[in-house]
């Protein structure tokens, strides 16, 4: 009667372990679905988190990129940046789509860029950086983080100058300055956008700094001889 009981209770135990198995599945499967929607997809110019961009003077040419981060079957992105035009004057953009980039296709047929315009002026004290760009079938998504853009600068004006990216996916009329995703459903794909600020610095000369420091010098001594004097004048008057 014991070994039957035994028996029984061991084929009952038995039962439960394709159900735990199952259901151990289950809570696995949920975490990474969680872990994955956790992940946020960031559209950002020049660095992430947002970093100052700094121009040692007037008249430099220089880039900087629009990057992604963490996005997952990129087909298609439009990007509108609007920045101030009395520090910079944007005179080139152009979307990477060369073999080794993030967004090559690996049929350089299947691409089609609708944009990459340049407008300096657009209402006399901003201009704006326009890109558009789809993958076309059967090209296969984009999915990771890279470089999707590079736009070519000249400083113009000591000062700091926004560069917008507005709005994520606007609904309705855009404003002027927006990021829109999409992947190859097609529906769009919720990021954030983060921009940066381009200062136009002029950094210190190295031939002034040891006038400077002479002529520091000198004032401290002089203020050290007139304290000096003023304390001998009020100890002997």
């Amino acid at each position: 009667m014991v070994t039957k009981c035994g028996e029984n209770l061991k084929r009952k135990n038995l039962m439960w372990i394709p159900f735990a198995l199952l259901f151990l599945s289950i809570i696995a499967i949920t975490q990474l679905r969680v872990s994955e929607s956790t992940t946020t997809t960031i559209v950002y110019v020049h660095k992430y988190p947002s970093e100052v961009y700094t121009v040692p003077d007037v008249d430099q040419t220089f880039t900087i990129n629009i990057s992604i981060q963490d996005v997952t079957n990129l087909y298609g992105f439009e990007i509108k940046m609007v920045y101030n035009t009395v520090e910079l004057n944007a005179t080139k953009v152009q979307v990477l789509k060369s073999s080794g980039d993030f967004f090559a296709p690996s049929d350089p047929l299947k691409i089609f860029v609708v944009k990459e315009e340049v407008n300096d002026n657009f209402n006399g004290t901003h201009g704006y950086v326009w890109v558009s760009v789809t993958l076309l079938s059967p090209e296969l998504p984009k999915t990771g983080s890279g470089i999707l853009a590079t736009i070519t600068f000249n400083s113009t004006s000591l000062g700091d100058s926004l560069l917008s990216l507005g709005v994520p996916n606007p609904a309705g009329t855009p404003p002027a300055a927006y990021t829109k995703l999409s992947n190859n459903i097609p529906a769009a794909i919720t990021h954030i956008s983060s921009g940066c600020t381009v200062t136009v610095l002029p950094e210190f000369p190295v031939a002034l700094i040891v006038p400077l420091f002479m002529a520091i010098t000198l004032v401290a001594i002089a203020l050290k001889k007139h304290s000096m004097r003023k304390r001998i004048i009020q100890r002997f008057p």
